[in-house]
């Protein structure tokens, strides 16, 4: 066991120590506050450490409004008051940027505290469902950063699972704040009463299995439905924050005016449609699964809207063959970032703009760099997990 104060934090939001002449790690800290904590794992360069102790606190330390924090492994900031979570993440941004040569002003727009997640995912144990740690699984029944509906219906969803937890892999629970959507990715169907499920939700819903990417209606309602055009099949991508993805998009939407946009990772459409509404002159979406891609040509035959143009595939692969039509490059990749033929299309494009919206500071910071015949115009915090290091990053650039 070490006595030690923590000196800094790091770029996932966890505290810093010194140990030795060596740097550890701990979570669930804050700068300034002396702890005890002991040595999880050690190796030739850092320390791991288990939180067990704060000895004197810092002021911005509040009590957590889950039983499971620090437990489960959803959370990383329940202990710190609000505003100083956004501070902190904002200074990991900064950070970020520092080390490719830019400083620049980060405005911050900030979400609810809790009950924002609008999709989870819990996974199998011995004991019941729950979230996944780095080392095993914590059954829960409740979640404070989920969507009322989906908090409310968790310990049902779990009740019910018990006897078939060997053929489950997981189960999502999404909602659009009207009706929830639970789907069983299962190994194999299985045969169950989801009647008596049903019972004991306590709102409207739907209920799926899922086996080898193919899924299966079982009982009530098939679909989310985010706006009267768009309804999300189980398995299709959505932002988990719809408060913070609104503003978001609709910071996007004030720049794509009378311009031709090239949508890269569009997913089921949601943007390619919003863009449109919002005065582009023509978007092409281009997205690499299936399931989204025939989402979009769903809401693009609902909408009757000929000027968007869904194309399947990959982006590296599509985007020089329209590149020359471009004006505004739009790329919402996944937290791998892009990879470099997609970077190498974007610099050989005709785009005189560009989007990049980031769910991983330290991909989009490397993904920066690389575009180095672009300039970064403006960067935007958008705070779309509160309570866990991570947020959105929503980035303008223009051509040099």
């Amino acid at each position: 066991m070490f006595e030690l104060k923590v000196e800094d934090f790091g770029f996932n939001g966890e505290g810093i120590v010194h140990i030795n002449g060596k740097v550890g790690f701990v979570k669930y800290v804050l700068l300034g506050e002396k702890i005890l904590a002991e040595v999880l794992k050690e190796n030739s360069r850092y320390y791991v450490l288990q939180l067990k102790e704060v000895l004197s606190k810092n002021k911005f330390r509040v009590n957590p409004l889950c039983p499971y924090f620090g437990k489960c492994g959803g959370c990383d900031f329940q202990h710190i008051s609000y505003k100083k979570e956004i501070e902190i993440k904002k200074e990991i941004l900064s950070r970020q940027l520092a080390k490719i040569g830019i400083k620049t002003n980060i405005i911050c727009s900030a979400s609810d505290e809790y009950f924002y997640r609008n999709k989870i995912r819990l996974y199998p144990s011995s004991q019941g469902l729950g979230y996944h740690t780095d080392s095993k699984i914590i059954t829960i029944e409740t979640c404070k950063i989920a969507r009322p509906f989906i908090d409310e219906n968790i310990k049902a969803v779990n009740d019910f699972s018990k006897p078939y937890l060997n053929i489950i892999n997981y189960v999502e629970i999404r909602t659009d704040d009207k009706k929830i959507l639970i789907n069983f990715f299962v190994k194999e169907r299985f045969n169950a009463n989801f009647e008596e499920l049903s019972k004991n939700i306590k709102c409207n819903h739907g209920i799926y299995q899922t086996v080898n990417n193919k899924s299966f209606h079982c009982y009530g309602e098939s679909s989310l439905e985010y706006s009267q055009e768009l309804k999300i099949k189980p398995t299709s991508f959505s932002q988990i924050n719809n408060k913070i993805a609104i503003s978001l998009y609709r910071r996007l939407c004030e720049i794509v005016k009378d311009k031709v946009v090239a949508n890269c990772y569009s997913g089921a459409g949601l943007l390619s449609l919003q863009m449109l509404q919002s005065g582009a002159k023509q978007v092409y979406g281009i997205e690499l699964g299936l399931s989204e891609h025939l989402d979009a040509q769903e809401l693009k035959n609902k909408t009757k809207l000929n000027s968007l143009i869904n194309l399947k595939g990959d982006c590296a692969k599509v985007l020089p063959k329209i590149s020359r039509k471009i004006d505004l490059i739009v790329v919402d990749p996944p937290r791998a970032g892009c990879d470099n033929l997609v970077i190498e299309a974007i610099k050989d494009s005709s785009a005189k703009e560009m989007v990049y919206i980031s769910c991983n500071h330290a991909t989009f910071a490397r993904d920066l760099k690389r575009l180095e015949n672009y300039s970064l115009e403006r960067i935007e915090l958008f705070d779309m997990f509160p309570k866990t290091a991570n947020f959105e990053i929503f980035a303008y650039l223009r051509r040099k």
